[in-house]
């Protein structure tokens, strides 16, 4: 379900990115027999704003780092994991608990139960034994997390003290509450099912609209719908005036930001260079960049090299 609603999102996402003129800096395509470590590393990137953040962030460490390397723009992870396999890219920043069942299900099948929680240190556990199977190195996740949340604006939540899932849950007792989503969130566990059975939230409507995209939010602001299924690292929701209400029963997986490397390229200065970054790599440090390219058009190695040298890694 979490890869699905996040398919969608990335969908919106790589709609608004192709209307953009600018280029990744990165997305040179370098000869191909620089794998193994040797040579020019290779970035990939996902076709979407975050994403191509993510990768230069890693690039430029790694070229401040004496670490020559580059961002390559694939599209979907069904191209861009076997890609890392295979060496034919060598890193790739990915979402801990997405990935642990996409390679849960490649590695012990379609019907395996889930490896992933929302405990990231059981999820990373899970993912890097997943990963070793795969020839794939899992590094350190960032604080950073890109993963289905329920926003209110910040007016709905003042005026009736709410901060948490739960406490939606118990208001929507005496007043069932209208949400909007993407077309499946009916049907999915993560989504209005979620807040049912776990929160118990009393609903009186819902709302078909996308997945933490313009629609919601717009409908939030408007006041046409009460809860939006969002994205946490969504970059625009202040500027919608939207608060996340806390998933304080943890109804979401840990969809951590995490690097991964391909086991033959694999080297310790790599790793530092790239934990370094994920220790810098805050949740509020990744709505800032995300907000600087979806909404004020930046070039994402620009922001990301600006981000680097802030920190002190470039």
């Amino acid at each position: 379900m979490r890869t699905f609603l996040r398919g969608i999102g990335v969908l919106l996402a790589a709609m608004v990115a192709a209307s953009c003129s600018w280029l990744n800096a990165g997305d040179t395509t370098p000869d191909s027999s620089t794998t193994g470590g040797k040579g020019v590393l290779q970035v990939a990137a996902y076709n979407f704003g975050e994403s191509q953040i993510v990768a230069n962030l890693y690039a430029g460490a790694l070229n401040a780092a004496g670490e020559p390397a580059q961002v390559k723009t694939l599209t979907n992870r069904e191209i861009i994991i076997p890609a890392v396999e295979q060496g034919e890219v060598q890193v790739v920043g990915d979402y801990a608990a997405t990935l642990t069942e996409f390679l849960n299900k490649q590695v012990n099948g379609t019907d395996a139960p889930a490896q992933a929680s929302p405990d990231i240190d059981k999820t990373i556990k899970n993912l890097s034994a997943l990963g070793e199977k795969s020839g794939l190195v899992v590094l350190e996740p960032a604080a950073a997390r890109n993963q289905n949340a329920f926003a209110v604006t910040k007016q709905f939540a003042a005026e009736h003290d709410l901060q948490t899932l739960t406490q939606l849950g118990q208001y929507s007792q005496q007043d069932p509450v209208i949400v909007g989503g993407p077309p499946e969130c009916p049907q999915r566990p993560f989504c209005l099912i979620g807040l049912e059975d776990v929160y118990d939230v009393k609903v009186a409507e819902f709302k078909s609209l996308d997945a933490g995209g313009p629609l919601t939010k717009s409908a939030l602001e408007q006041g046409v719908i009460q809860v939006g299924l969002v994205l946490t690292s969504d970059g625009a929701l202040d500027q919608f005036g939207l608060v996340i209400l806390k998933d304080d029963k943890n109804l979401q997986a840990s969809d951590n930001i995490v690097p991964v490397v391909n086991a033959q390229a694999d080297t310790a200065e790599i790793n530092k260079t790239l934990n370094a970054v994920q220790a810098v790599l805050t949740q509020e440090a990744l709505r800032e960049m995300n907000y600087q390219v979806d909404w004020e058009r930046k070039d994402p190695a620009v922001v990301a090299q600006d981000f680097l040298k802030a920190e002190g890694l470039a």
